[in-house]
C-alpha cells in the first residue's frame, strides 16, 4: 500500500501537534496499534520478517528474532527534508523513545501487533513501542550532543539541570570518539574482528 504525501504530512504533523500539547483531549492516544503488521504500511512503515516491504531498508530489531524494518520512500522524503539522512532516520525509529527529551511532550508512538493470543496460542507477540515523530535534533543522529535532555525520553519525566550536563558532556565526549574513530586508521579490507 502506497501512502500518498498529504496522507504521510498528516500523520507525521499530527504526531507533532499531539506531542506540542497543541491539539486537545480528543486527539488521539499514543501509541498507535497496527494489527495486522501490514496495516504499519499507512505510516510508511512496515515490519517484516522475510521480505522488505519498502523500498528503504533499516535494521533487524526485535528481541523474539530478527524483523526487519523498512520505510517508504515518502517518510523518507519527509524526514530529508528536515535534514535526517536514512541512517539517522533509522537509529531514531528504532530509538524507542516516547516523549520529546527537550520539551517532555508525548510523541506519536506506535506498536505493531504480529501475533494475538487465544485458541492455541497462549501467548500473543507484540513489538515494543517504537516512535513515528522523531524530534529535529535527532537528524545527524547524536542525540546527545544535539538534543537538550531536559526530560526523560521514555518516561516525559523532568530531569535535572545536573543530569541534563551530564548528558550534554557524555554527548561531546561521545562525538569526538565517533571523529576520531572515522578520522583515525581503520582495518584493511578482509580483517575480521
Amino acid at each position: 500500500m502506497r501512502l500518498s504525501r498529504a496522507a504521510l504530512a498528516l500523520i507525521c504533523a499530527l504526531g507533532f501537534l499531539v506531542g506540542s500539547g497543541k491539539l486537545n483531549a480528543a486527539a488521539p492516544k499514543f501509541p498507535l496499534i497496527f494489527y495486522p503488521p501490514e496495516s504499519a504500511a499507512q505510516a510508511g512503515l512496515a515490519h517484516d520478517t522475510e521480505k522488505q516491504t519498502f523500498e528503504t531498508a533499516c535494521y533487524y530489531f526485535h528481541q523474539g528474532g530478527a524483523f526487519n524494518i523498512s520505510i517508504s520512500g515518502e517518510l523518507l522524503a519527509y524526514y530529508v527534508q528536515q535534514d535526517f539522512s536514512r541512517r539517522s532516520l533509522c537509529m531514531a525509529l528504532i530509538s524507542g523513545i516516547r516523549f520529546h527529551p527537550e520539551t517532555g511532550h508525548r510523541l506519536a508512538t506506535y506498536v505493531v501487533v504480529y501475533m494475538l493470543a487465544g485458541g492455541d496460542q497462549p501467548e500473543g507477540d507484540i513489538a515494543q513501542e517504537l516512535p513515528l515523530a522523531i524530534p529535529s535534533c535527532f537528524a545527524r543522529a547524536l542525540p546527545y550532543s544535539d538534543c537538550t535532555f531536559n526530560f526523560d525520553p521514555l518516561t516525559g519525566k523532568r530531569l535535572s539541570a545536573a543530569f541534563t550536563q551530564r548528558l550534554k558532556a557524555f554527548g561531546q565526549k561521545l562525538e569526538g570518539a565517533i571523529r576520531t574513530f572515522k578520522d583515525g586508521p581503520h582495518e584493511a579490507p578482509g580483517d575480521e574482528c
